[in-house]
């Protein structure tokens, strides 16, 4: 018997996807394994063929050799068969049907043939809809790769060497899209896109190289670079499902994750990339993880889990960076960035005691350390100063801030420049003690820029603009401060689109701003053009959470009279009568602002039936009324006496004046304003002489004349 030479096949010219691209043809030199022990040649996946071709369908089924012969009929070698004779002509057909026997129907399914529906199954696993994380998806991921060994290293290499360069004109960032959907891999796993250039049993090349992927991908100028029905977050969605569903970025140091991780943060509102972030934050809580970690590596950790707050493992991911700083003595390393950087993330967890007591240890760095202040650029005294405003009762927080107030009070320099958000941003948080006098030097130096600078209130966003009329509020007797709202009052009322950019949360805070102003003409302006917004787009209010709501009514309630706020106050006190999650959402602070806001429309049957909402839960929750202090005691009495007639509200009314006079709510916790309140409330629910509600009635005012009398100074 005679042997055929081998078959020579030529490159087609444009088969490569990109510069150097390997798409020959290749048969493995393994006798064992995938398709090469069956017997199939790999078909060029670059190439779909018509399916009507006969040729084509022998070469799908591995039953004749592709591209002509120069052999004789016979018989000729096939590579990766141990130079075995394979017979062609009539004789090869004999023993292809006595190796098929009675039946050529095939038990596992050829992957040749899965790839004529690859367009189906990728259709069907979706992969860029809600519902990614399966087991489906983490399969299609990690295709075996033994099938394809040989291709699928060199694509590796090459791969690996294009994300390694640093030259600026190679093509990035289209060239990673080509990467994830033309290799062998993506073209075979059903998904239609695979990381080549990753491998399962390295993980800190994994890191390094899905780090230099992201980093490609951000030199896209336009960031909606289509892509095969993506685009680029398409494609970090893609990077992170690697981290999320596989095992091929574990159990590495804390710092070789810093830079990953910070390119994720930059798309944390995909879930997929949260997730990513949660993943990360597992590895760093690892025992001995943060060793040899640097303090600028954990700033950029810090900083890049606390984008993903929602997740708790990230919370303490960033608790343990700075402990780690603290142990290794690396606190006094930090610059002013750094620690800006690190109080920002500590400060998406305020409620939290653990990030509370990290920010305090960095705080009291700021205290000491004069030179580190001065170092401080703009960005970082507004970042620290926003940060540090999540603890407002914490004594060393106060201490940073008053340092960082001076400074800004004091230099002028430093005030020039700023940039809108960080003047609106200081200004906002510098509120949180408007008794104290360093801070407010501080917002009315920072108030005569806004006042005067047109450039820079013209340059203020929306979320900018209801910042700084939020921290400007709180000295609404100085004259700096009404200068600066005013004017920027003028823009809220007259530009529309600035007022369409405002979201729920803007929106309150503006409105909570300008209501210290209730007789200006231009904060009124301002108020029933965003009040008008509130009562007549849907969305708008069911975006706001149950402060938002509670700011909005407290905030409309001092113009009753304007048509606008009574209409933005019936649409708000519906979804309070009808939503049970709004209401048990709202804590002691937000039922009271609620209470007194919707007392201003008594006639309005949308308030009374809110108002008998709040007041029921009221009534129901002990909890919530020991939580009311002085004030907030006097703004629902208050605002529960407007409906005297109605007996549910009395039962509310009434446990919450049982409370008075006694600690925590002794007379000397109220000033005279809460005090004239509660005579007002209690006057109008006394009801009937010979009643309870009377007689509890007359004992809090008897308590209140007996106050007065023993402290004649008030």
């Amino acid at each position: 018997m005679r042997l055929a030479a081998l078959p020579v096949h030529r490159q087609p010219r444009g088969m490569q996807a990109y510069p150097g691209a390997q798409r020959q043809r290749t048969f493995s030199s393994r006798p064992h394994g995938g398709e090469e022990k069956a017997g199939y040649p790999l078909r060029d996946l670059t190439r779909r063929e018509k399916p009507g071709s006969d040729k084509v369908g022998e070469m799908a089924r591995g039953w004749s050799q592709p591209g002509p012969s120069l052999s004789p009929q016979g018989t000729h070698y096939r590579p990766g068969y141990q130079h075995r004779p394979v017979l062609t002509g009539s004789g090869a057909q004999e023993s292809r049907a006595q190796a098929a026997g009675p039946s050529r129907k095939r038990t596992v399914r050829d992957p040749e043939d899965a790839l004529d529906d690859r367009e189906r199954t990728r259709a069907r696993i979706g992969p860029y809809e809600s519902q990614r994380r399966t087991r489906c998806l983490a399969r299609h991921l990690t295709y075996p790769e033994r099938e394809v060994s040989r291709t699928v290293e060199a694509q590796r290499r090459e791969q690996q060497q294009l994300l390694s360069r640093d030259r600026r004109d190679d093509g990035f960032p289209q060239r990673c899209f080509r990467m994830a959907a033309e290799n062998v891999l993506a073209q075979r796993n059903g998904y239609g896109r695979a990381l080549v250039f990753l491998r399962p049993d390295h993980a800190g090349d994994n890191v390094y190289f899905l780090d230099r992927y992201l980093q490609k991908l951000q030199k896209l100028q336009i960031p909606q670079d289509r892509f095969g029905g993506g685009n680029v977050r398409e494609a970090v969605e893609l990077a992170a499902h690697y981290v999320v569903d596989t095992d091929w970025c574990e159990d590495l140091p804390a710092a070789h994750y810093a830079h990953l991780a910070n390119k994720l943060s930059k798309h944390a509102d995909r879930e997929i990339c949260g997730l990513a972030l949660e993943r990360i934050a597992a590895q760093v809580l690892k025992p001995d993880a943060a060793n040899r970690l640097r303090a600028k590596e954990a700033a950029i950790l810090g900083n890049a889990l606390s984008k993903a707050a929602q997740h708790g493992r990230c919370c303490e991911a960033v608790v343990r960076l700075v402990g780690h700083l603290r142990a290794y003595g690396l606190i006094g390393r930090l610059n002013g960035q750094d620690i800006s950087t690190l109080l920002n993330a500590l400060s998406k967890w305020p409620q939290e005691r653990s990030t509370c007591n990290a920010a305090l240890v960095l705080a009291r760095r700021i205290s000491n350390d004069e030179v580190l202040r001065t170092s401080m650029n703009p960005q970082d005294v507004a970042m620290a100063t926003n940060a540090l405003s999540k603890w407002p009762d914490e004594p060393d927080a106060w201490d940073a801030v008053r340092v960082l107030a001076q400074r800004v009070a004091t230099d002028k320099k430093l005030r020039t420049s700023m940039t809108p958000q960080e003047v609106a941003m200081a200004a906002n948080a510098l509120s949180k003690w408007p008794e104290a006098p360093e801070a407010g030097a501080a917002v009315l130096a920072l108030a005569q820029r806004v006042a005067t600078r047109k450039v820079l209130r013209e340059a203020m966003n929306a979320q900018e603009v209801a910042m700084a009329l939020n921290g400007l509020s709180k000295w609404p007797e100085e004259a700096d401060a009404w200068a600066a709202v005013r004017a920027l009052a003028q823009r809220v009322a007259t530009e529309e689109v600035l007022r369409e950019a405002m979201d729920a949360q803007a929106v309150a805070m503006a409105l909570n701003g300008l209501s210290r102003w209730p007789e200006a003409p231009e904060a009124r302006a301002a108020v029933r053009a965003l009040a008008q917004r509130v009562a007549t787009e849907k969305v708008l209010r069911e975006e706001m959470t149950a402060q938002h709501v509670a700011e909005v009514l407290n905030a409309l309630s001092k113009w009753p009279e304007a048509p606008e706020a009574g209409d933005a106050v019936r649409a708000l006190a519906q979804r309070i009568a009808t939503e049970k999650v709004l209401r048990e959402a709202m804590d002691a602070q937000e039922v009271a602002m609620a209470l007194n806001g919707l007392s201003r429309w008594p006639e309005a049957p949308e308030a009374r039936d809110a108002v008998l909402a709040l007041a029921q839960r009221l009534a129901t929750k002990e909890a919530l009324r020991e939580a009311m202090n002085a004030h907030e005691v006097a703004m629902a009495l208050n605002g529960l006496s407007r409906w005297p007639q109605e007996s549910g509200l009395r039962e509310a009314a009434r446990l919450l004046a049982a409370r008075l006079g006694r600690p925590p709510l002794a007379w000397r916790e109220f000033d005279l304003g809460h005090l004239a309140q509660i005579a007002n409330a209690l006057a109008r629910l006394g009801g009937d002489e010979d009643g309870d509600d009377a007689r509890l009635a007359r004992g809090v005012l008897t308590g209140v004349a007996m106050h007065l009398a023993l402290r004649p100074e008030r």
